[in-house]
């Protein structure tokens, strides 16, 4: 009992760390914090695509806030939108750090996080995923070193998004659905949603019979990199 209360208590801090890292930013630094003892022996980092986009940003932002009120180091590493940067980085943070490191990493592409969680829980480290991650990696496997992954269901959103898209067209328009990384989840997401319109159209559509109908087709890039 004492050991599962003990290896708790120690996933909690960890938590308090990643997630810290990723969450204070976006809850603003006027966000009561709990007192928690200053550490000087671990680092806190996020790996991020961008700072340049606001979204990550603010992450930055709130993992540096986080850091600064317990008394840790922290860094930034960015990816650049690339997979072998963001994993290389990741990989000479932990040898300086001498496995001592509490990661928040928005994987660039689903593979990498099983790479970066491997080399996390072979250094001693801890780390925290977010969207992106392969459907059969789950930090059960590799605890207590993969504390958790954070993601949602993007559907819903989705859903919402063409519902204000289709209300903006005023009853006429044409969809143009532009991906990104085909095995990000982002992006999966938002295949979810170009499939949620078969659902919308009908509560704002009018039927009615036509005389001169054409087929339309359309074309959607697939994950070997062709059109179907």
């Amino acid at each position: 009992m004492a050991a599962i209360l003990k290896n708790t208590l120690n996933r909690r801090s960890v938590l308090k760390g990643a997630a810290g890292a990723a969450a204070v930013g976006a809850m603003g630094s006027s966000f009561p914090m709990p007192a928690i003892a200053e550490e000087t022996t671990w680092t806190l980092a996020n790996s991020l695509r961008s700072v340049a986009n606001p979204y990550h940003a603010t992450f930055a932002k709130g993992g540096e806030d986080f850091a600064k009120s317990i008394g840790a180091k922290y860094e930034v590493l960015v990816t650049e939108g690339n997979s072998e940067k963001g994993i290389a980085d990741i990989k000479a943070l932990l040898q300086r750090t001498g496995g001592k490191l509490i990661l928040n990493v928005d994987p660039n592409d689903s593979p990498d996080a099983r790479v970066i969680v491997e080399e996390v829980k072979k250094a001693g480290g801890f780390v925290v995923t977010q969207w992106n991650k392969p459907a059969d990696l789950h930090p059960w496997d590799f605890d207590p070193n993969y504390v958790a992954h954070m993601s949602f269901d993007g559907v819903p959103t989705a859903e919402a998004i063409a519902n204000e898209l289709f209300k903006a067209f005023g009853g006429e328009g044409g969809i143009v659905a532009l991906g990104g990384i085909l095995s990000n989840v982002a992006n999966k997401f938002l295949l979810d949603g170009f499939f949620s319109v078969e659902r919308v159209w009908r509560s704002i559509c009018a039927i009615r019979n036509v005389s001169d109908f054409k087929t339309v087709t359309s074309y959607r890039l697939i994950g070997t990199d062709q059109y179907e």
